[in-house]
C-alpha cells in the first residue's frame, strides 16, 4: 500500500541521513511505501522488493535498524532492489533507454549512501549479474 505521508520513523532517518527528504526519496516500512509522488512502475518494483525484505511491522523495525547501522547490509538490500528494478525496466524498454537507466541506477548504487568504496563499473556489473 502506498501512503502519501512521511513514514512513522522519519525523524530517525533524518538523524542518520540528514539529506533525506520526502521531496526526493521514497521510503518503505513493513508493508507500506511512503511517497509524496505517483511513482513509475519500475520504482514500485524497487520499493516492493524492500517490502518483501521487511515482511511486516516487526521485520521493518529490524530491517531499518540494520539499514541505518550497517553499510554492507544497506548496500546488499539496495543491490537486490536495483536488480529487480533493472530487470523490470529492461523487459519493458528499448535497449537505449535500458542502458541509460542502468547508468543512472549504477551511479546511485555506487554513490556515498549505498556504495561508498565501490566503483560505477562494479555497481553496473553487480546489478546486471544476478
Amino acid at each position: 500500500m502506498i501512503k502519501n505521508k512521511k513514514p512513522p520513523f522519519f525523524f530517525l532517518i533524518k538523524l542518520r541521513f540528514p539529506k533525506a527528504s520526502m521531496d526526493t526519496t521514497v521510503f518503505t516500512f513493513g508493508k507500506h511505501i511512503y511517497s509524496k509522488y505517483i511513482m513509475p512502475e519500475h520504482l514500485k518494483i524497487h520499493e516492493n522488493m524492500h517490502v518483501k525484505q521487511q515482511k511486516n511491522f516487526v521485520g521493518g523495525m529490524i530491517w531499518w535498524t540494520r539499514y541505518m547501522i550497517s553499510k554492507k547490509f544497506r548496500f546488499n538490500q539496495e543491490l537486490e532492489a536495483y536488480r529487480a528494478q533493472n530487470k523490470y525496466f529492461a523487459s519493458v524498454s528499448g535497449t537505449v533507454h535500458t542502458k541509460r537507466f542502468l547508468n543512472t541506477i549504477s551511479s546511485d548504487l555506487s554513490g556515498g549512501l549505498y556504495g561508498d568504496g565501490i566503483s560505477f563499473t562494479a555497481a553496473k556489473n553487480l546489478i546486471t549479474h544476478t
